[in-house]
């Protein structure tokens, strides 16, 4: 947090939805947490004025309602550093394992932080859809071909909605696959027209298309970035996905420290391993269906059904941490899954169809008014 920031209390800042703000929110008891994390500073002059018709008045409040006495370290996000300008696994020691049952009620008690009606449907569309070797993205697995997407999901309430990631272009997307001109013109009014944007890691598939020049000045002021994911996007960016710092100034950029109800039944679990600002979200629908949107966690469900990860050559390449992503992996096939929740793993095209056909997920956007 810059010393020269201007502070005004969260609720206003983030129902105004104005650009630039940094949202703090420290380590220490329950009392600390609710008094610190009302701070946001902005490098802009606070608005004269709120929304009233903002979707999610209380954003930056609810991260801030203790649940009961969670141990430190589910607050801790653990597990890289940077080192000489490379991405390298921490030699700190290795803290406790957040992903535990406790992490799971703490999730659940949060789904109701945020006041408000509770979404009505998760929907997702892919702009290109292509195929892998199931070995590619799997330890050990067959080298079958498998069915691959690179899709945006959409939470829908009966007043707006938020979106999750955001695809790229054709040009960033290359030759590879089966691009849709269409849908990607459907992801950009959705971009536009979201009361929220967030992204599940700072890879060029999923934040490609908000970053581009003629986008993103419409959707930076309404999307939030956590610190990790401005870092990476500024000081070691992705050829798809490079911020400069007048852009950044743009974004919301929240420093959480594991968890961070942003909507009614929506909350970000930070799950760094993939890349250092990996999270997923936690989704609890008005019907009582629940959902994770765990990104990249894996590519493909059998990695989760396997408990493997991609292969080593492949993590060594994505300069990813396998130690953490070890624990979210083993968290979401023995505790998310038995709890009943749905997953949904973003590349994996078929098991995507499959959560479409059980009435988990909807094809396509609905971009309709309220």
């Amino acid at each position: 947090m810059m010393s020269d920031d201007r502070v005004r209390s969260a609720p206003d800042a983030l129902t105004g939805v104005d650009a630039g703000h940094r949202l703090s929110l420290p380590p220490g008891s329950a009392n600390r947490r609710r008094a610190d994390a009302a701070r946001v500073s902005t490098h802009h002059s606070p608005p004269t004025s709120m929304a009233p018709s903002s979707l999610f008045p209380a954003l930056a409040l609810a991260a801030m309602v203790p649940l009961s006495p969670v141990p430190r370290s589910l607050h801790r996000a653990g597990g890289v550093s940077h080192e000489a300008g490379r991405y390298v696994p921490s030699r700190v020691a290795p803290e406790p394992n957040p992903f535990t049952d406790v992490l799971l009620r703490s999730v659940r008690g949060l789904a109701r932080a945020v006041p408000g009606e509770l979404p009505i449907s998760v929907g997702y569309l892919s702009v290109q859809d292509d195929s892998s070797l199931e070995s590619d993205a799997v330890d050990s697995a067959p080298r079958t071909k498998v069915y691959q997407v690179t899709p945006v999901f959409q939470i829908r309430f009966h007043q707006g909605w938020v979106m999750v990631d955001g695809a790229y272009s054709q040009k960033e997307a290359g030759t590879g696959g089966k691009f849709f001109p269409d849908r990607f013109d459907q992801v950009v009014t959705a971009l536009r027209g979201a009361r929220l944007v967030v992204i599940t890691h700072e890879h060029g598939d999923h934040v490609g298309t908000i970053l581009l020049p003629d986008v993103v000045r419409d959707v930076a002021p309404h999307t939030l970035l956590t610190k990790q994911q401005e870092q990476t996007l500024l000081f070691k960016p992705r050829p798809s996905a490079k911020l400069d710092a007048a852009t950044a100034r743009r974004f919301l950029v929240v420093d959480y420290e594991r968890l961070l109800p942003i909507a009614p039944g929506v909350v970000l679990i930070r799950s760094p391993g993939h890349t250092p600002g990996s999270q997923m979200v936690y989704v609890k629908l008005a019907s009582g269906r629940e959902i994770i949107l765990v990104g990249d966690v894996v590519w493909h469900m059998a990695g989760i059904e396997l408990q493997r990860q991609k292969p080593d050559s492949t993590s060594q390449q994505m300069r990813e941490d396998r130690a953490p992503l070890e624990q979210e992996v083993t968290w979401l096939k023995r505790i998310v899954q038995p709890a009943g929740i749905a997953i949904a793993v973003s590349h994996d095209g078929t098991e995507l169809q499959n959560l479409a056909s059980q009435g988990v997920l909807t094809a396509g956007l609905d971009t309709s008014a309220p």
